[in-house]
């Protein structure tokens, strides 16, 4: 199939057709031994057309990739707030306090013009925002992670389900700590350059790779662990 082929019907298919993972940490992140430079390095072995680099509470990583290679580098932060869960945004010029309540975390997302997104939602075994709050936040923020590369697929699908629910869109990253896992999980859509041409291409874009099956998150939990 060509590159054209695979865009919805009526679409510019004269923009670039990119691959994308949304959720990566490196060694500035907790449990990550892989430096930013070696996760840099294996998302362009891997063919990789860009990354967002969200480690958690820092953007020291990001900042320091970007600087190499702005094109290919996103800027993120996964933030623990004081609310259920983590949120993410992206795009980001300066880092956002950890601890601080919902209202003061969206307002200084927003005051920076990022793409704001929920991470694994339905995920036990992460820090999850449950769906009751996803809903009251949902007007402030642009999407929910529909796959992550660490979740299980079956809780994977259950977040897909939940999203029309929300209006929200849906996002997709492997939540890679390791470098063989970058990429394993992603989004094909039209080249962007910042959060509000991500909002538009997002709405046209198309997932691939799937969750974790349950034997091989355990032998995650055990290597990572």
């Amino acid at each position: 199939m060509s590159i054209a082929g695979l865009y919805p019907a009526g679409m510019n298919d004269s923009k670039k057709l990119i691959k994308a993972d949304f959720h990566v940490h490196t060694s500035c992140s907790r449990r990550v031994t892989a430096s930013p430079e070696e996760m840099y390095e294996s998302a362009k072995a891997k063919g990789l057309d860009k990354i967002a680099v969200t480690d958690h509470n820092t953007l020291k990583g990001a900042l320091s990739l970007a600087e190499r290679d702005p094109d290919f580098v996103i800027v993120g932060e996964e933030i623990t707030w004081d609310a259920p869960g983590e949120i993410i945004g992206l795009f980001l010029k300066e880092a956002i306090p950890e601890g601080k309540n919902a209202t003061y975390t969206l307002d200084a997302l927003r005051e920076q013009g990022a793409f704001i997104f929920i991470p694994h939602p339905f995920a036990p075994f992460h820090f999850f925002c449950p769906p009751r709050c996803i809903l009251r936040i949902a007007d402030r923020i642009d999407a929910i992670e529909i796959r992550n590369g660490r979740n299980f697929h079956f809780l994977n699908t259950c977040a897909a389900a939940f999203r029309p629910f929300t209006k929200l869109r849906g996002i997709c990253g492997s939540d890679a700590h390791l470098q063989k896992d970058i990429g394993k999980v992603g989004m094909m859509l039209p080249d962007f350059s910042n959060a509000d041409e991500l909002r538009c291409s997002i709405q046209s874009a198309k997932p691939f790779g799937r969750g974790q099956s349950i034997i091989s998150s355990l032998k995650l939990i055990k290597k990572v662990f």
